[in-house]
């Protein structure tokens, strides 16, 4: 869940023109893609296996105040199997969408086009909720 203070990083300043690309805040990214990895013993997502990563929107459709933009970015980083032990390197291209309108909460879903943990493939799919109380 995105709380206001954390969604509202996620969308740019001022009024968005087709076209327009911005950077996705970095704190805010790595807490959504903390849960880009396969499922496995160790299922503690913690902030700091993330290495590397970057979100970028390019907005494709601006209609009646409504932003549609199209998300592109990778992570890299490292996560263990199992709790304490040896940790692999996990890494994954991302593609994503997001729709949002001046002042309300918006929604953001990311899937994996690629990721491998170690040599293994795997794929994700992430969808923020948005904490809409004050």
């Amino acid at each position: 869940m995105l709380a206001r203070e954390d969604w509202s990083k996620l969308l740019p300043a001022g009024e968005v023109t087709l076209g327009q690309t911005w950077e996705l805040d970095h704190g805010v990214g790595v807490r959504i893609l903390r849960y880009f990895y396969p499922q496995t013993e160790n299922n503690y997502a913690d902030l700091d296996r993330i290495e590397q990563h970057q979100l970028t929107a390019k907005a494709l459709s601006v209609r009646d105040g409504v932003v549609t933009a199209r998300i592109d970015g990778f992570m890299k980083g490292h996560h263990s199997f199992y709790s304490g032990r040896k940790a692999d390197p996990l890494g994954a291209a991302i593609v994503g969408v997001m729709t949002f309108a001046p002042g309300k909460p918006p929604s953001l879903q990311l899937v994996t086009t690629s990721a491998a943990y170690g040599t293994r493939p795997f794929k994700v799919t992430v969808q923020t909720v948005p904490h809409t109380t004050r």
